[in-house]
């Protein structure tokens, strides 16, 4: 399959879908590919279904319209709501999905879905790129090329001089996280505890239960090295359904295909813990 635009944008993630949707919005021919079969980065591929949008002195917000736009369509939904002041956007899985696929379809943007970037070189009119499709390679030839993979997958095999960690010391890479979801939570007893629910009706808590961790770690229940959980949080279309960021897999390599899986076996080791 051979295909030719103005813009590739390569990742759909947060960043992808930005980029493509203002791209398509100035009516530029664009094509995005994404190696799963839906939108959203590891908002929806890890369950994360949160945005921390960042705000100036709790006052300015530092999103750009794009963000607001779609942050407003997920509202009108019920499939978002917003806990810890303006920091903090909880959203439904499967709506951002749908939401961010069908905003991009209405701005003209070609999704191109399971298409794994391999390889980029230069062309007479700017770059083509090799992807590995379902049955078959994908070759797109664009002017203009935007790496939103996360891992600068596409600027590395351009040849682009790029870090790995704190300038440069793998050693010093962010720990990995595994989200853990849990079902059958009870907002009314939580409640009735004496623990504050969100305006909506959701359970939502950051950097937590230190107490309780420290007590499971002398009692040998606890081997995560951490003593807190970040944060936790209900799904905004059914309060019974918890999501915890709980998990840390350190001292391995995020771009290492080994390495990697090891971190997904630990993950899974530490959120039946």
């Amino acid at each position: 399959m051979h295909i030719n635009t103005d813009c590739l944008v390569v990742g759909g993630g947060p960043a992808g879908y930005a980029a493509a949707w203002a791209a398509g919005h100035m009516g530029v021919k664009t094509v995005i590919a994404e190696r799963h079969g839906f939108l959203g980065g590891m908002g929806t591929v890890a369950s994360l279904s949160s945005f921390l949008n960042h705000h100036y002195e709790d006052k300015i917000d530092l999103s750009d319209g794009v963000y607001r736009r779609l942050v407003r369509l997920l509202y009108q939904t019920g499939s978002m709501y917003r806990a810890w002041g303006p920091n903090a956007d909880f959203f439904d899985l499967e709506e951002l999905k749908l939401t961010m696929e069908s905003s991009l379809n209405e701005e003209g943007v070609r999704i191109l879905y399971h298409c794994a970037f391999d390889d980029i070189h230069k062309s007479k009119n700017g770059h083509a790129l090799r992807f590995t499709g379902k049955g078959e390679e994908v070759w797109i030839e664009a002017k203009y090329v935007i790496d939103s993979t996360g891992d600068a997958d596409v600027c590395t095999k351009a040849g682009a001089p790029v870090s790995y960690g704190d300038r440069g010391a793998k050693e010093k890479a962010q720990p990995m996280s595994m989200v853990v979801q849990l079902a059958n939570f009870k907002p009314s007893d939580y409640a009735t505890a004496g623990f504050r629910l969100t305006e909506s009706g959701h359970a939502c808590k950051g950097d937590c239960w230190r107490k309780e961790i420290s007590l499971a770690r002398e009692s040998g229940e606890w081997s995560i090295p951490r003593d807190s959980i970040a944060m936790w949080w209900s799904s905004p279309k059914d309060p019974t359904h918890i999501f915890i960021n709980g998990t840390r897999v350190q001292g391995l390599l995020g771009c290492d295909p080994e390495q990697l899986s090891q971190a997904e076996t630990e993950g899974r080791l530490q959120t039946r813990e």
